[in-house]
C-alpha cells in the first residue's frame, strides 16, 4: 500500500520546512565543500522545483501512482501507446514511478522517483520535472537537504515522438541519468492515466493537510 508521505510532494514540503526552519536560526550556514557556483546553480534549481510543486498544488494536487505498474517497463527506450496523449492534461499533476521503475542515475543510489507533467506551449508538448530518491543520511545538514531539493531535470516531452528536449538541472544526474527511459515512463503514465477514473487517483485531502 501506498503512504502518500514517501511521495515526493509530501517528501518536498517536509524537507523544505526543515530547509527554512535552519536557515532562520542565528547559526552560521554550513554547506561543507559546496562552491559559490554550485550553491548558486542549486538555488535557482530549487526555485524550478518550488515552483512546479506550487502550481501542482494549487491545480488540486493530484497523485498518479504507477509504481506497482511500473516494473513492466523497466529498462524500456520506447513505449508505444495509442491516441494523443497529452490533449486531456490541463493542469499540474504529479506521477510517481517508484523505485520498481529502474531508472537509476548510474554511479549512485539515486534514483529518478517520479515526475510533475503540466501542459506545454506547443501543440503535445508537456513541461516536465523529474525528482530523484536516495537512502536517507544518517544525518542531516544544510547541504545535504539543499542537495535533495536541487536533484531535478527539466524538459520538455513531445509527446509526438517521445523525445525529451531543453533539459536542465543537476549536472550529475542530467549526465548519468537514462533519459530514453525518462521519455518512456512518462508516456508509459499518460497512456496509463487516460484509463482511469477519478477514483483512482490518490486523495488531494492529504496534499492539502500539510498547507499552509
Amino acid at each position: 500500500m501506498t503512504n502518500e508521505l514517501d511521495l515526493h510532494p509530501y517528501r518536498f514540503l517536509l524537507l523544505d520546512d526543515a530547509f527554512e526552519a535552519s536557515l532562520s536560526t542565528d547559526e552560521v550556514a554550513d554547506f561543507g565543500s559546496m562552491s559559490e557556483v554550485e550553491f548558486r546553480c542549486r538555488i535557482e534549481l530549487i526555485g524550478i522545483m518550488k515552483s512546479m510543486w506550487c502550481r501542482w498544488r494549487s491545480a488540486g494536487a493530484e497523485v498518479f501512482d504507477f509504481a506497482p505498474e511500473m516494473s513492466v517497463i523497466t529498462g524500456s527506450q520506447v513505449v508505444d501507446i495509442e491516441g494523443e496523449t497529452a490533449r486531456w492534461l490541463e493542469g499540474t499533476i504529479y506521477v510517481n514511478f517508484g523505485k520498481a521503475a529502474g531508472l537509476n542515475v548510474d554511479g549512485s543510489d539515486v534514483w529518478i522517483d517520479g515526475a510533475y507533467l503540466e501542459p506545454g506551449d506547443a501543440a503535445g508538448a508537456i513541461n516536465v520535472v523529474f525528482v530523484c530518491d536516495a537512502p536517507r543520511p544518517p544525518s542531516q545538514t544544510l547541504r545535504t537537504a539543499m542537495i535533495a531539493q536541487s536533484r531535478i531535470i527539466s524538459a520538455v516531452l513531445d509527446t509526438s515522438d517521445a523525445k525529451l528536449s531543453e533539459l536542465t538541472g543537476d549536472a550529475e544526474i542530467l549526465d548519468r541519468a537514462p533519459i530514453a527511459s525518462l521519455a518512456a515512463s512518462v508516456m508509459y503514465g499518460l497512456s496509463e492515466m487516460q484509463c482511469l477514473s477519478p477514483a483512482d487517483v490518490l486523495p488531494s485531502r492529504t496534499a492539502r493537510s500539510f498547507l499552509h
